[in-house]
């Protein structure tokens, strides 16, 4: 298996607790997914989301054609 370059990686700001994320088309039909004890956030070119915690599993997954935000809370 090739590894494939990551295109965005953050790791928790200091301070912050919860990694929302909005998926949805539009902000009427959007939904907000609060998720708590993530410690990293990756992108892939592909535009692939992952949200892991600090033992490495991950805690959402969001596929290639997904509209979606990030903000760290």
């Amino acid at each position: 298996m090739t590894d494939v370059p990551v295109l965005f990686s953050s790791g928790r700001p200091a301070g912050r607790t919860i990694l929302t994320v909005r998926t949805g088309d539009a902000s009427t039909t959007a939904t907000d997914i609060n998720l708590q004890n993530v410690t990293l956030v990756r992108i892939w070119p592909d535009h692939t989301l992952a949200a892991f915690n600090t033992a490495g599993d991950v805690l959402a997954f969001f596929r290639p054609g997904t509209y979606w935000s990030i903000l760290w809370q």
